[in-house]
């Protein structure tokens, strides 16, 4: 009998694996909601996220460095070491008391948007933390209480903007969310770590001021980025179609709102598997 002949082993291309995972940049990519995304969208969609991210963790410890100093040298007879901290601490205390109300905002604005308005809001706090420096001593009740406001204001700005950039990739990028996740914070730690150094020269060099307004700039920048390259499909990204895809447990749907949605989930998870 003739022995069969040897079966070449069956070569695996990388273009095959390119196009089974749905990477290739020639087609769009499909998110969460329907939306399409090429390649080049996408690039920039993780630039403008990471670097928005960035700017929003800096500002978090970047007048950790020069504040204190700065208030004890023109307002030390006045304000204590307790106010300058209830003044720096405004920025954290505005993350825990907004969170709750930040899913009603981004969905009522849209995800772009809710970038936008969290990015101008720190921009606009940031230019303002400089423009108090023109106050005298005698201004120290004014001077804390506008740090005290404007610190509050900036992280609102801070935690709606790093809020949605969570829910961006979340939605945007479904079966990698946890690589990108990673790179959100790392981001954050990244801005974290470079805060205070940057703050403490920019002090050091130009002054309490000019410390704040070369910070605008930056924010300014990133905003600009963020306006003409970040796609406007985030803006139609509505709370409806978050319910559609059953992505969104309403909290006061009640038990068959619950039960839809995890309807939804199971049949999105067998129709996956079924593929």
């Amino acid at each position: 009998p003739k022995t069969p002949k040897p079966q070449n082993p069956k070569i695996i291309r990388f273009s095959d694996y390119y196009n089974k995972y749905n990477m290739s940049e020639l087609e769009p990519r499909v998110t969460t909601f329907g939306t399409q995304l090429n390649a080049s969208e996408r690039k920039w969609m993780i630039f403008c996220i990471l670097q928005s991210n960035i700017v929003c963790a800096t500002l978090y410890l970047n007048i950790v460095s020069f504040y204190p100093l700065y208030t004890d040298q023109n307002y030390g007879e006045n304000i204590s070491t307790t106010m300058i901290a209830l003044a720096m601490s405004a920025f954290n205390l505005s993350g825990l008391l907004c969170a709750p109300i930040h899913a009603m905002t981004i969905s009522k604005m849209g995800r772009k948007n809710a970038i936008i308005f969290g990015i101008l809001l720190v921009l606009i706090s940031n230019t303002c933390m400089g423009l108090i420096s023109l106050l005298g001593k005698d201004d120290w009740k004014l001077f804390f209480g506008l740090s005290f406001f404007i610190r509050f204001v900036q992280g609102y700005g801070d935690s709606l903007t790093m809020t949605t950039n969570f829910s961006v990739i979340s939605s945007n990028f479904p079966d990698q969310k946890t690589e990108y996740f990673g790179y959100l914070e790392a981001s954050a730690g990244f801005g974290l770590m470079i805060g205070p150094p940057i703050g403490s020269f920019m002090f050091g060099a130009l002054g309490f001021a000019w410390s704040f307004y070369i910070f605008s700039i930056f924010i300014a920048i990133d905003l600009v980025f963020i306006v003409f390259m970040l796609p406007n499909t985030l803006n139609q990204e509505s709370r409806k179609e978050f319910m559609q895809q059953g992505e969104l447990i309403p909290s006061f749907g009640g038990p068959e709102a619950i039960n839809k949605s995890l309807i939804n989930l199971n049949g999105n998870d067998s129709s996956r598997d079924s593929s």
